[in-house]
């Protein structure tokens, strides 16, 4: 057996049981481990998925061919939006339309029906929002709102808690928007390169609905927050962590309308 002094169990339960007292820092900051990495042969784990999801001649041709492509994209459009136009029909709860339930909300969200690019990117990507008490999604390419589960206070206050720094989320001027990205759906397409896909779609669609809110018309202030606690973010969605992810949030604020002020008239001035 191996026999060690008593200085150096010493020594060895310092750095373990009880840090050196002029260590500051355990777990390095995002600058800090980026700038070593330049210095490491393995690298990260980012790195790793972005060299892996290249394509090669050979990667390429095994793709899911384009024709396969159109039946699984169609398929998932048509049973979505037919699912959502039968719910309608029957009177449902389990589906509402935007202007109905948040109308407020109509302008921003109007690009998943009005333009074509972004509801074709409702494939890699889900929206939600929180409205009426309840987590509603998206119908891609229909103003409606399919039902997700239950929203009170006490989500609110998670999700609060999950994005440190962040104002009242809870408060009537408030509302979120929730990019989720369908992981599994996306590598149907494009395999390993699926991920590429699902976050080039999300950032399609985040710059779309933000875009709404700087017209004139719509009275809403958009911040994009893409930092947050993942998994509690995910267990607020019913998401999965994998094939159903939080990519990004839209919080957005209420701009108060301003009366119109009306100035006076210069008047003619004598001239000499």
């Amino acid at each position: 057996m191996y026999n060690i002094s008593p200085t150096e169990m010493k020594r060895m339960l310092e750095q373990t049981l009880v840090p050196p007292i002029g260590v500051t820092e355990l777990d390095p900051g995002s600058v800090k481990a980026a700038t070593s990495r330049l210095a490491s042969s393995r690298g990260t784990a980012g790195e790793s998925y972005h060299l892996r999801s290249n394509l090669t001649p050979a990667s390429l041709t095994r793709l899911t061919p384009e024709s396969t492509v159109k039946v699984i994209k169609d398929f998932y459009f048509s049973t979505a939006t037919e699912g959502a136009d039968r719910l309608v029909a029957e009177g449902s709860t389990k589906v509402v339309s935007v202007e109905a339930l948040a109308a407020e909300m109509a302008p921003v969200l109007a690009p998943c029906w009005s333009e074509p690019p972004v509801a074709g990117a409702l494939y890699y990507v889900d929206v939600l929002i929180v409205a009426g008490g309840a987590l509603w999604k998206q119908v891609p390419g229909r103003p409606l709102l399919t039902f997700e589960g239950t929203w009170g206070l006490g989500e609110f206050a998670a999700l609060q808690a999950a994005i440190p720094g962040a104002p009242d989320l809870s408060l009537p001027d408030r509302r979120v928007v929730f990019l989720t990205g369908a992981l599994t759906r996306a590598q149907y397409v494009h395999g390993e390169r699926g991920y590429r896909s699902m976050m080039t779609s999300a950032g399609l669609v985040a710059g779309a609905l933000v875009r709404t809110c700087f017209v004139p018309t719509t009275d809403w202030r958009p911040v994009l927050v893409e930092s947050f606690l993942d998994r509690d973010v995910n267990r607020l969605l019913r998401n999965d962590g994998v094939d159903r992810a939080a990519v990004s949030m839209i919080a957005l604020s209420r701009i108060p309308r301003q009366a119109d002020q009306h100035l006076p008239q210069p008047t003619e001035g004598h001239h000499d």
